[in-house]
């Protein structure tokens, strides 16, 4: 993982620059300046098509409400080896044994998160059609020491 370079992501002309190449930097507002972004690539710049930041998607107000319902059942969190604390609704996965275990009662999602998943197929038309099969809620706590380490998602 060493040799991997850090990139960031412009959300407004969606390209991943150098992180000192986004600093300061205000793609919006430069395109109502000047009619154009003002991106220059550089060697390790990149097109970066297929991903959308939908922002201000909800209220803090709501996000607050869904927050508490999370919280509500202290026993819901499962504390995992590298310090962070997670839910998980869905298929069960291990990924060392590459297997995925599914409930035959079926999915059960929290009552919180339909408001959310109806939000997520009405607000825009890439996941009108959307169907959720898991739900996973993750913690990073700095004073626990997790974070997310850069790493490359398991693709078996």
């Amino acid at each position: 993982m060493e040799n991997f370079r850090q990139l960031q992501f412009c959300n407004g002309c969606n390209v991943c620059v150098l992180p000192w190449e986004l600093a300061g930097h205000s793609c919006v507002r430069q395109r109502v300046l000047n009619g154009r972004n003002n991106h220059t690539l550089g060697h390790m710049g990149c097109s970066f098509q297929g991903v959308t930041v939908v922002e201000e998607f909800i209220t803090e107000e709501v996000e607050g409400c869904w927050v508490r319902e999370m919280d509500r059942d202290d026993r819901l969190w499962i504390l995992s080896q590298s310090g962070r604390r997670k839910q998980e609704f869905g298929p069960k996965v291990n990924f060392k044994k590459e297997e995925v275990k599914i409930d035959p009662s079926g999915t059960i999602f929290p009552s919180w998160s339909q408001e959310f998943l109806q939000l997520c197929s009405s607000s825009s038309s890439l996941l009108s059609d959307f169907e959720a099969v898991e739900l996973g809620l993750l913690e990073y706590e700095p004073l626990r020491g997790s974070c997310i380490a850069p790493h490359i998602d398991d693709s078996w």
